[in-house]
């Protein structure tokens, strides 16, 4: 399996470097599990632990897309493959016993880690001073995708244009506060 860690280079200060940083953890859009309803639980599992279990699952990246999965098993193991977009499809997500079954909706919502850490598509999110530099102005910032692949290029492309589009909501408003102050 291809690594899913990655680093960028950074010019700049820490200060710079630390925004970037802070953008892949925050800003980048992803689809997460928001609820769960359980229709139909003969196992032993109480409906709160089976909607804990299902929503742990990760599901690919998806800006535009939450519509509830829907998941049905019985009498076998519940596995990632059953649920559809779950990125581990081997994955062991709940133990079902002979004449166990489980019929369930999982609803997802959509937003960033901003709103919360359920949303973060990019992991292990790291940043060091590269050189021997006092004051190093380069910095790696490395980090982990669930997805792996071009999702790299991805996160970095988006959090960066978050960052800009936070930079210029940033100076947009100085100016139209200086503009005040002036008159």
């Amino acid at each position: 399996m291809a690594s899913r860690r990655v680093a960028y280079a950074v010019r700049g200060d820490a200060g710079r470097a630390n925004a970037a940083r802070r953008a892949l953890l925050a800003d980048l859009v992803s689809r997460a599990p928001s609820h769960v309803d359980v229709r139909l639980n003969t196992s032993s599992h109480t409906d709160e632990f089976i909607a804990m279990r299902l929503g742990l699952v990760p599901f690919v990246a998806s800006d535009d897309d939450a519509s509830p999965v829907v998941v049905r098993v019985t009498g076998r193991p519940v596995l990632g493959r059953d649920l559809r977009g779950a990125l581990h499809p081997d994955a062991p997500v709940l133990p079902l016993g002979d004449g166990q079954a489980v019929d369930a909706t999982l609803h997802f919502a959509i937003g960033t880690g901003h709103d919360h850490a359920r949303f973060g598509r990019a992991v292990a999110v790291g940043m060091r001073p590269v050189g021997e530099d006092e004051e190093p102005t380069l910095h790696s910032i490395s980090f982990e995708t669930l997805q792996g692949g071009d999702d790299h290029a991805a996160c970095w492309t988006e959090a960066l244009d978050a960052l800009d589009a936070r930079l210029r909501r940033a100076r947009a408003h100085l100016l139209s506060s200086d503009a005040a102050v002036a008159s």
